[in-house]
């Protein structure tokens, strides 16, 4: 960005919006504005409608968006253990699909659209990544790439590379590589 344009974040736990504030200012990153909203919401449905710099916004609002989308959490830290209900698991999909038909609306022809998750449940990845593109036909999947860190001495800044990395039949990396985490999926709107 090189501190050109802003940064919107939104979340509706107060807690998490703080920390995100704070790590922002932390950084001295100026051009992150923070949000205690409910994004299911986000949308304006006319001029009136809208905020004065923050949420509700108007269609076509945004270049990029970033869905991390509220989800079960299976895949941050795996447990056999869970004593989750089949209903309990499957409660996320229809509010990432309200989300995500909030972030399309929002989103300016051409503008890209992460969808991400910390969770390893198809329904709440593959499938909805596929709901998406059946349903908002100007959307398009991209290739996926995969973001590593090379670190090396300590006083020497991190180099980040991005590299495609081919899967086993386990569904793990060929090579041995330390990752900082996986992005789900990428779509941009056609023009």
């Amino acid at each position: 960005m090189q501190f050109v344009g802003e940064v919107i974040a939104i979340d509706k736990i107060a807690d998490k919006v703080k920390k995100i504030s704070q790590n922002a200012a932390l950084l001295k990153l100026n051009c992150i504005k923070t949000f205690c909203y409910d994004s299911t919401k986000a949308l304006a449905t006319d001029q009136t409608e809208c905020g004065r710099g923050g949420p509700p916004f108007l269609r076509e609002s945004f270049d990029r968006i970033l869905l991390d989308a509220p989800c079960s959490g299976m895949g941050q830290r795996p447990n056999m253990a869970y004593s989750w209900s089949l209903k309990e698991v499957t409660s996320y999909q229809p509010l990432q699909r309200k989300l995500f038909r909030v972030a399309v609306q929002l989103l300016k022809p051409g503008g890209t659209l992460i969808y991400s998750t910390c969770t390893i449940t198809l329904s709440e990845n593959e499938e909805q990544v596929a709901w998406a593109l059946q349903t908002f036909p100007c959307l398009q999947l991209q290739s996926q790439v995969i973001a590593y860190a090379v670190f090396g001495r300590w006083e020497e800044q991190m180099e980040v590379k991005y590299v495609s990395v081919d899967l086993t039949e386990s569904g793990q990396p060929a090579d041995p590589v330390e990752r900082v985490g996986w992005r789900n999926s990428c779509v941009d709107e056609l023009p």
